[in-house]
């Protein structure tokens, strides 16, 4: 499998034509210069159309190639695709939403760009090692963190927030870099940032392009002011650290450490809310999350209309919902701001019961990778919980379970397959360790010959 498969190493010039373009289709399902390939004027309202013929032809190329790289080595992907199969529910819940979607059409385009965002996801697990897949995805942030800061200073019309901005013109001055907004430029950085602290020594050669990348994704983050994700970044790093910590240690203090983690995340939490909503009470603020609350209220209301299939993906909420927050409530919003409600009015029981699935399957994908020896726990571990810790908090005030093209899905997609694809082989049976994957993984040797990255 991948490329320990004898007829995949002797292509290299393949092999490189796949490393390349799957980064790229990674970079661009961050929702990296989507202004630029949707023809989009940030001063002027958006057009009604999807696209421009730009960002047409680049979708129907990556979908195109991305096709054929899987009707070539479908066997290997289709395994990671079995190992994975409660992700796969929800571009599979997508597509099916287009049956009672009030816009078939537009629900059909963003489940199709959800799909391949899995399925690129799944062919890299599927083609490289474990180290490598983490390699590719930090050099895609790495680009998107790079770009950002060109595009601030040499296409500021892009790159930086002005007062002229069709929406959310309050955030002039800030930069959004090569995203359509500060908050993506700062979650970006955020992964990035964490990501190269913690496994970028292990898969990147070149000092100076690690540390060049960090002071870039840094910059970036302070740039985009972004409070969510300076917050996302020092959970991470808390995460991430106490991770590498554990992954040093035996397989027993492993559990024993993990499920104090775990424990203590849970104290935390249930400390911290009520001692935060006096703060807030005490400096004369609302408590009610800048309005949240209330409009949580309204949604799952109307979300109960229809409880068990929801409206559809995506284009359910701005065809149902949107209207009826103009008109009964006077605002515009483009989702509700909540992870687990977008999940409910989209797909209602069914698809809340299959995130709940696949929460679980993560948590008990990490598990088992306490059992896998220190160089995989040290490289799966710190990227798995860091990214599965900050969904389920930044989901809280966000909707960022499952939208395509963004760095929300393509974040979680990324630690879940990369959990499934390194598990493969692995056996519970009377502590038994991994199969061929496992013993194969070296993240001293995976660079390609001459590659100095």
């Amino acid at each position: 499998m991948g490329l320990n498969n004898p007829t995949f190493v002797k292509g290299s010039l393949r092999q490189r034509f796949y490393e390349l373009f799957l980064i790229y289709a990674l970079v661009i399902s961050t929702g990296a210069f989507l202004f630029h390939l949707t023809g989009t004027d940030p001063t002027v309202v958006a057009s009604l159309e999807p696209a421009s013929w730009l960002g047409r032809i680049n979708q129907v190329f990556i979908y195109c190639v991305a096709l054929s790289i899987y009707l070539m080595h479908w066997r290997s992907i289709n395994a990671v695709a079995r190992a994975s199969l409660p992700l796969l529910a929800f571009p599979a819940l997508a597509l099916l939403s287009c049956l009672w979607a009030p816009d078939p059409s537009t629900t059909f385009r963003r489940a199709l760009a959800l799909f391949f965002n899995i399925l690129i996801v799944m062919e890299i697990a599927a083609l490289f090692s474990p180290a490598r897949m983490v390699r590719m995805y930090i050099l895609a942030l790495s680009i998107n963190v790079f770009c950002s800061l060109i595009w601030v200073f040499a296409l500021p019309n892009y790159g930086v927030h002005t007062a002229a901005d069709w929406v959310e013109p309050e955030h002039a001055g800030l930069w959004r870099g090569v995203f359509t907004h500060k908050n993506r430029l700062g979650y970006e950085s955020s992964i990035a940032l964490v990501l190269l602290l913690f496994a970028g020594r292990s898969v990147i050669q070149s000092t100076t392009f690690r540390f060049a990348a960090m002071a870039a994704a840094a910059l970036c983050l302070i740039g985009s002011q972004s409070g969510t994700g300076i917050v996302m970044t020092c959970l991470m790093i808390l995460v991430a650290a106490y991770s590498t910590f554990i992954a040093r240690l035996d397989v027993n203090a492993r559990y024993l450490f993990g499920g104090l983690g775990v424990l203590a995340v849970v104290l935390l939490l249930a400390i911290a809310i009520p001692i935060a909503l006096m703060i807030i009470e005490a400096l004369g603020k609302n408590t009610d999350l800048t309005g949240r609350i209330p409009l949580w209220t309204v949604l799952l209301t109307w979300a109960s209309e229809r409880p068990w299939l929801g409206y559809g993906y995506s284009s359910g909420f701005e065809n149902a919902i949107m209207p009826r927050l103009r008109e009964y409530m006077g605002v515009t919003l483009w989702h509700s701001h909540n992870g687990y409600l977008e999940t409910f009015i989209s797909f209602g029981y069914v698809g809340v019961f299959a995130l709940i699935a696949l929460l679980g399957s993560f948590a008990r994908k990490m598990a088992m990778s306490l059992r896998l020896p220190e160089a995989q726990v040290a490289m799966l571990l710190p990227l798995s919980a860091a990214v599965l810790v900050s969904s389920i908090l930044s989901n809280i005030t966000e909707a960022q379970f499952f939208a395509q093209n963004t760095f929300f899905n393509l974040a979680l997609s990324v630690a879940y397959v990369l959990l499934s694809s390194s598990l493969m082989g692995v056996t519970s049976r009377r502590g038994a360790r991994v199969g061929k994957r496992a013993v194969q993984f070296r993240s001293d040797a995976i660079m390609s010959p001459g590659n100095t990255i």
